[in-house]
């Protein structure tokens, strides 16, 4: 084929193409991810200044924790000197926490009497 016959037969294979083609359905969308305010530049000063998160501190003494902290089943962090809850006064049940886990876990079985003759 030629070029000028070559294009013909393209246009008409794209003509076909759109004629057969069924219609798309629109895309899902995207899950939303929640994410964090991205920063402004700091050559930007107008308007409201920029937050910073704020270091993780021990419940106790204030210590900054970096990455050593410790956090308990009470749902606070603590510093390596106050991570047992005897020294942070811990108020988290473990007695009654581990009984209902062996509960759960570990149910009654108990098995049918048998008819004596």
């Amino acid at each position: 084929m030629c070029s000028v016959c070559f294009k013909d037969f393209l246009s008409k294979q794209k003509l076909k193409e759109e004629v057969v083609k069924p219609p798309q359905e629109p895309p899902l969308p995207a899950p939303a991810i929640s994410e964090a305010p991205v920063p402004e530049s700091s050559d930007d000063r107008s308007g409201s200044p920029v937050k910073r998160a704020r270091p993780l501190r021990c419940a106790v003494c204030h210590k900054r924790l970096g990455l050593m902290g410790f956090t308990c089943r009470c749902g606070e962090q603590f510093c390596q000197t106050h991570r047992y809850p005897e020294e942070h006064q811990c108020a988290f049940d473990r007695k009654a926490a581990e009984r209902s886990k062996l509960k759960d876990e570990n149910p009654v079985v108990l098995s049918d009497k048998v008819e004596r003759v």
